[in-house]
């Protein structure tokens, strides 16, 4: 991506609304780059053309990363060819087809373009903090893949004929993402101390940030008890709560 197109796609950004669909496409590719690389949380969010910051802090240093560090190697794919008569050398790695897994008390593993051999129940952590950091007594399961928001296509693809338990935020967007993957079967991951978690821990800034989201959800079975403490106690809790020190 040129220096000019990414940041005509950051100052769409702040104004909340990208219209190009490859544009949007393409800064997520490198967003996901950065989460990974950095180990840094989520913190856009596309909805179609509408965007939102979960984290602005994040969001900047991202964008000054990616001038100061990224850009400068390669400035167009043209660029790439006449240094390195290859369009794929030096530009920057997709991990569209990457999945990170872990068994129970086991260091995570990357798999690239294959997937693991695991049992067809599977916990899903949104967040990257959260997957290094789980509570594996929270969990009858045994393995646990990193989703990292939304998913790639090819996560969600390796999901689809899987029993998911769902371990994300519990927030508008975390009933999105559950709303947004289709398994064979799939369950809302609700611990015993929910209510108290939220009531005590929870953030009415996250949200407030988050209500333009309450009256699209679907909601069902799965998610109504998270979506009426959430409303309750108008306060939404990061899964980060419940990770081990």
């Amino acid at each position: 991506m040129t220096k000019n197109r990414f940041i005509k796609i950051v100052n769409e950004i702040k104004t909340g609304i990208v219209e190009n669909s490859k544009d949007r496409k393409d800064f997520l590719n490198i967003v996901k780059e950065y989460i990974l690389n950095e180990d840094k949380e989520y913190f856009l969010f596309f909805d179609k053309k509408e965007v939102t910051y979960l984290n602005e802090k994040i969001f900047n240093e991202f964008v000054e990363w990616y001038l100061n560090n990224i850009i400068e190697k390669v400035s167009s794919k043209k660029e790439a060819i006449k240094k390195n008569r290859n369009s794929k050398k030096g530009s920057l790695h997709t991990t569209e087809n990457l999945l990170i897994y872990r068994n129970k008390n086991e260091r995570p593993v990357i798999y690239f373009n294959e997937y693991p051999t695991i049992k067809d129940k599977i916990v899903i952590v949104e967040n990257f903090e959260s997957f290094l950091k789980i509570d594996f007594s929270l969990f009858e399961e045994e393995d646990f893949i990193y989703l990292g928001g939304y998913g790639n296509t090819f996560v969600r693809n390796f999901l689809k004929d899987k029993e998911v338990l769902f371990f994300v935020d519990f927030d508008f967007f975390g009933i999105e993402i559950f709303n947004s993957i289709s398994c064979k079967n799939k369950k809302f991951f609700i611990p015993n101390d929910l209510e108290d978690k939220i009531k005590s821990f929870g953030s009415n800034e996250l949200y407030k940030k988050q209500l333009f989201k309450k009256d699209k959800l679907k909601i069902d079975v799965n998610t109504k008890k998270v979506y009426d403490l959430i409303n309750r106690y108008s306060k939404c809790l990061e899964q980060e709560i419940f990770n081990v020190d």
